[in-house]
């Protein structure tokens, strides 16, 4: 007969096994921005639990009112959520490069081929689509031409989120983050 204590421990290694992974799968990677305090809860008003270092890569658990649980070196601390970036690098929000895009008087051509190839759809400056599921049309285009005064916000996600471009020149084939993964657009 067995040891009931053996096999009890046996399943709850079991258990630990698979329920650590998924616990690490749940998390979100984010590089701190600044030096910024950690708290016990999401705001100011909580204890000071640590300090977090710039430059920084932590698993984020969850954000709540403008703060996030990170994980920094094996402590657990809530930062606000303008102290990371969730992007493949450490670059805050306003980072980057800013130009003028055109607008005005033109329109915009996107192709479901490279190089201005396949089907395609063109249209003029003001022109909205929040979700191209919707037109049957979604994660389909992969290069855009401009024609006169115009650009383009075209968006991996619905809703104008996720990785976003405006592209303001003629591109033969989009990055490899929006090649036929494009589902919002704003033409300017």
């Amino acid at each position: 007969m067995r040891c009931p204590a053996l096999v009890r421990a046996a399943a709850i290694a079991l258990v630990a096994l698979i329920v650590a992974p998924a616990a690490a799968l749940a998390s979100t990677a984010a590089w701190v921005l600044n030096d910024a305090p950690m708290a016990a809860g999401p705001g100011p008003q909580y204890k000071p639990v640590g300090k977090s270092a710039k430059g920084a890569l932590v698993a984020v658990d969850r954000c709540s009112q403008g703060w996030c649980k990170i994980d920094f070196e094996g402590r657990e601390g809530w930062v606000e959520i303008f102290n990371l970036s969730f992007g493949m690098s450490a670059m805050g929000p306003w980072a980057g490069a800013h130009f003028d895009r055109k607008s005005g008087n033109g329109t915009a051509c996107l192709y479901t081929g490279p190089d201005f190839s396949g089907d395609y759809l063109c249209r003029s400056s003001g022109f909205v689509v929040t979700d191209f599921a919707r037109t049957g049309l979604d994660d389909r285009f992969v290069s855009v031409a401009i024609e006169g005064d115009a650009s383009i916000l075209v968006c991996r996600d619905l809703n104008f989120t996720s990785f976003c471009e405006i592209i303001a020149r003629d591109t033969p084939r989009l990055n490899r983050f929006l090649a036929g993964e494009v589902s919002s657009i704003r033409v300017y």
